[in-house]
C-alpha cells in the first residue's frame, strides 16, 4: 500500500469519530500489513505553525496564523469572509485530488485573501472546480512571474484561458509561451477591485479560447490558504505569496513577431470547436493532459469513488468497530443462513408491527446497528446509471430489517409500503394546497405591490409638479425682490436730489441777501454823494417785479413736480420700510 493509499484509509477512519486517540490509531495502523516508513518523513514548519506530522500528511487547522496582517494596504474594497469552514477541508482535500502531505488552512474570522500570511498563499475554489490541480499550471507561473502578482490576483476567466490554453497547445504540439500569450492578452485590473486582475483580448483580435462565461457568482466567499512552498515553484520565482500590485501592465513584451504571429496562427486555424474552455477542460480532457500528472490514473473499468461513511456514536466506537472487524469473517457465513420463512406467513397487525420495529431499535448488540458505509462514484448525478447505485443503497437494509421483512411476508410488505405510500401522497397533496394557498396569497400581494407601486408612482409625479410650482414661485419671488431693491435704490437717490435742492435753495437766499445789501448799500452811497440824478427809477421797479414773477413761477413747477412724484410711488408700488 502506498503512502497516499495508507493516509486516505487513516482520514476514512478518523471521519468515524472525532473521539480516537493517538494509541488508537497506532495500534489501528500496526494490525496493517503495509505500514508507512515514518523515519522517511521529515516534518515542516513555517509562519509558526508546523505543516505535517509524523506521518508526513498534511494539517489542517482553522486559527489565525502567527504574523499575519493586512496586505498592500488592504487591496480590495469588497472582502468577504470566507465561508469554507475547517469540516469542510476534507472535502475539498477528497474532491480536488489535493495530496495529503500539503496542509489546508480554512481562514480565520479575521483573515482575508489579501493578507499577508507569512508562507501561505491564498487560492479560490473555483478554479479547483474548472480543473486546477497541484502544482499549478506553467502559463500560471510564467504570468504571475512576469507581472508579479499571486495566483489568487486572477479572476476565474483567467484561469479558464490559461489552463484550457496548455491543454490545447498540449494536444495538437504547440509550444506556447507567455510571450505568445502577451500578444494575444493583456492583463486589466478589475474595474471595483483593484487587486484582481483579468486577461483581456487586444484590440479586435480575435480570442484564442472562445465561450467563456460572461460572469461567475458567489465565488469570491469561497477561499482558503496553502503553504507556498506546495505550489512546486522554482528558487528563483517572482510570485509573491501575497497579494501586490501588478507590474509592467503597460509595458510590451519583447518577442520574435514573426514566430509567435506564427504560433497564434496555428492555434486560431483549430476548429472553434475544439476551441471551447469547457471541451477543454472537461474531466476526460484534464485526465490526458499533463495539467493531472500527479493526479491518480483510475482504469476505465474501475469506478471513481470515495467511501462515504456515517458516523458512529458514543465514546466506544474505536471498540465496537474492532468487534465488527472479529466477527465479521465468522458472522457473515451464519448470516446468509437464515431460516426460511413458512411458505404462508401470517401478516401482523399495524400495532404488531410498531412492536417490532420499535424492538428492533431496542437492540443495540450488533455493531453495525447505529452505521452504515456508501461508495457512489465521485461523478454520480440524477441522470447516471442506476446500476453502479443500487448496489449501495442495498446496503440501507438492515439485517433486522430483512429478518423482519421475511416473518411479514410479500404482502404485509406491500401492505405496509403501500400504507406508507398513501401517507405520503396525502402529505404530497396536503403541500399542494397549501402551496396553492400560498399561491393565492402571493399573488394577491403582488397586486398589492403593483397598487403601492402605482400610488408611488403619482405621489412621485404629484411631487415633481409641487417642486416644479415651488421653484416657478421662488423664481417670481427672486424677479420682484430685485425690482423692490432697485426701487429703494432709486427712493435714496430722490433723497439725495431734495437734500441737494435744499442746499442750493439756501444758498440762493444768501446770495439773494448778499446783492440786495450790496445794491441797497450802493444806491445809499450814490444818493448820499449826489449822484441819484442818473437812477431809472421806473425801469428799477419794473425789474424787480419780473424777477419776484419768475421766481414764483419756478415755485410753483418744483412743487406740481413733486406732489406728482409722491402720487405714482404711492399708488403704483408699494415700498416696505
Amino acid at each position: 500500500m502506498s503512502t497516499s493509499r495508507c493516509d486516505s484509509h487513516a482520514d476514512s477512519v478518523c471521519r468515524l469519530s472525532c473521539s480516537f486517540s493517538e494509541e488508537d490509531f497506532s495500534s489501528l495502523f500496526q494490525s496493517s500489513a503495509e505500514m508507512v516508513d515514518c523515519n522517511r518523513i521529515t516534518v515542516v514548519e513555517l509562519g509558526g505553525r508546523p505543516l505535517g506530522d509524523v506521518t508526513g500528511r498534511g494539517i489542517d487547522s482553522n486559527e489565525p496564523i502567527d504574523g499575519g496582517m493586512p496586505g498592500s494596504g488592504s487591496m480590495l474594497s469588497s472582502n468577504p469572509r470566507s465561508s469554507i469552514s475547517l469540516g469542510e477541508l476534507t472535502y475539498l482535500r477528497r474532491h480536488y485530488e489535493i495530496p495529503d502531505t500539503i496542509s489546508l488552512h480554512a481562514p480565520a474570522k479575521a483573515e482575508r485573501p489579501d493578507w499577508h500570511l507569512p508562507g501561505w498563499v491564498c487560492l479560490y475554489e473555483l478554479p479547483f472546480k474548472e480543473g486546477l490541480r497541484f502544482p499549478i499550471p506553467r502559463l500560471v507561473v510564467e504570468l504571475c512571474e512576469y507581472h508579479e502578482i499571486s495566483p489568487g490576483q486572477l479572476m476565474p476567466n483567467s484561469w479558464r484561458i490559461l489552463m484550457s490554453l496548455e491543454v490545447l497547445c498540449e494536444r495538437h504540439k504547440i509550444t506556447l509561451g507567455v510571450a505568445d500569450l502577451l500578444r494575444a492578452y493583456y492583463l486589466k485590473a478589475h474595474l471595483n477591485d483593484k487587486g484582481r486582475y483579468q486577461l483581456t483580448t487586444r484590440g479586435k483580435d480575435p480570442p484564442l479560447i472562445i465561450s467563456l462565461k460572461s460572469g461567475d457568482k458567489r465565488w469570491k466567499d469561497r477561499y482558503f490558504f496553502v503553504p507556498f512552498v506546495s505550489l512546486g515553484l522554482p528558487a528563483d520565482s517572482r510570485i509573491p505569496c501575497s497579494w501586490s500590485p501588478a507590474c509592467r501592465l503597460r509595458v510590451e513584451y519583447l518577442w520574435d513577431s514573426r514566430e509567435s504571429s506564427g504560433r497564434l496562427k496555428s492555434i486560431l486555424a483549430i476548429p472553434e470547436a475544439e476551441r471551447e474552455w469547457s471541451d477543454l477542460l472537461s474531466e476526460s480532457s484534464l485526465r490526458q493532459s499533463s495539467l493531472w500528472r500527479s493526479v491518480e490514473k483510475l482504469p476505465e473499468d474501475v469506478a471513481m469513488s470515495r467511501p462515504f461513511t456515517l458516523p458512529l456514536t458514543g465514546s466506544n466506537a474505536l471498540e465496537r468497530l474492532r468487534q465488527a472487524k472479529k466477527s465479521s469473517v465468522g458472522s457473515s457465513e451464519a448470516d446468509r443462513e437464515v431460516v426460511v420463512p413458512p411458505a404462508d406467513p401470517p401478516v401482523l397487525t399495524r400495532s404488531q408491527t410498531k412492536k417490532k420495529k420499535k424492538a428492533v431499535r431496542d437492540d443495540s448488540s450488533d455493531p453495525f446497528s447505529d452505521t452504515v458505509a456508501l461508495s457512489f462514484p465521485s461523478n454520480a448525478a440524477a441522470y447516471s446509471e442506476i446500476g453502479p447505485h443500487l448496489g449501495e443503497i442495498d446496503k440501507l437494509l438492515w439485517p433486522e430489517d430483512d429478518h423482519r421483512m421475511e416473518q411479514v411476508g410479500t404482502d404485509g410488505s406491500i401492505d405496509t409500503t403501500v400504507s406508507h405510500l398513501f401517507q405520503g401522497l396525502q402529505g404530497v397533496i396536503w403541500l399542494k394546497k397549501k402551496i396553492k394557498s400560498l399561491m393565492a396569497t402571493l399573488k394577491e400581494v403582488r397586486s398589492q405591490r403593483n397598487d403601492l407601486r402605482g400610488e408611488v408612482s403619482r405621489l412621485k409625479d404629484s411631487k415633481k409638479e409641487s417642486d416644479q410650482l415651488i421653484a416657478d414661485l421662488k423664481a417670481q419671488l427672486e424677479s420682484k425682490e430685485a425690482d423692490v431693491e432697485k426701487l429703494r435704490v432709486t427712493l435714496g437717490q430722490v433723497d439725495d436730489l431734495k437734500a441737494e435742492v435744499a442746499s442750493l435753495e439756501n444758498r440762493m437766499l444768501v446770495i439773494g441777501m448778499e446783492a440786495e445789501i450790496q445794491c441797497r448799500g450802493v444806491m445809499a452811497s450814490e444818493f448820499r454823494d449826489g449822484k441819484a440824478d442818473s437812477w431809472d427809477v421806473p425801469k428799477y421797479i419794473a425789474d424787480l417785479e419780473e424777477l419776484e414773477k419768475m421766481r414764483a413761477e419756478e415755485i410753483t413747477r418744483a412743487e406740481e413736480l413733486a406732489t406728482s412724484f409722491g402720487i405714482m410711488t404711492t399708488n403704483d408700488l408699494v415700498v416696505d420700510d
